[in-house]
């Protein structure tokens, strides 16, 4: 019995919890040290890899420009999700992403650092999914303010 109770709770603080993906150091950035550690046409590629591990992913544009994209993903269920016969799940979503285009010298030659937060919506019966998005405000991208309260006060 004690188990089964050890087990619930981890369960529910697991469901709870929500989860996170990506580049946890870009999570931990603001766009100011950002902007102090990668400066266009001084910085090279090595010091952005210092700074912030491999790329996620990594493209080669034509001209042979290379684009190094870091992303962290937080998501969890919405708290109205554990309401009984309440007729749609929520997922609210928060992603940062950066950036950055590196010339065949190997130097820094711009970088974008951006925000979005978006809700997916799945009803529990049948299939039209909803989504609802917007970029994150400095504020939430910087200090990674929780836009979920913001959105469910919009929606009123």
């Amino acid at each position: 019995m004690q188990i089964r109770v050890i087990f619930a709770a981890v369960a529910a603080v697991a469901i709870l919890a929500g989860c996170a993906a990506g580049n946890d150091r870009l999570r931990n950035l603001n766009s100011q040290q950002i902007a102090e550690q990668i400066v266009d046409t001084q910085t090279n590629r090595q010091d952005v890899v210092a700074l912030l591990g491999e790329p996620n992913t990594t493209q080669q544009e034509a001209d042979g420009t290379k684009v190094l994209e870091y992303t962290w993903v937080r998501s969890r269920p919405s708290a109205k999700n554990f309401i009984p016969l309440n007729p749609i799940d929520e997922f609210p979503t928060t992603k940062k992403s950066l950036r950055v285009w590196i010339d065949d010298n190997d130097r820094v030659v711009k970088h974008e650092y951006s925000g979005v937060f978006y809700v997916y919506r799945k009803p529990l019966i049948g299939s039209n999914s909803t989504h609802s998005m917007r970029p994150l405000t400095q504020e939430e991208l910087d200090g990674l303010a929780d836009p979920t309260e913001e959105a469910a006060a919009d929606k009123e």
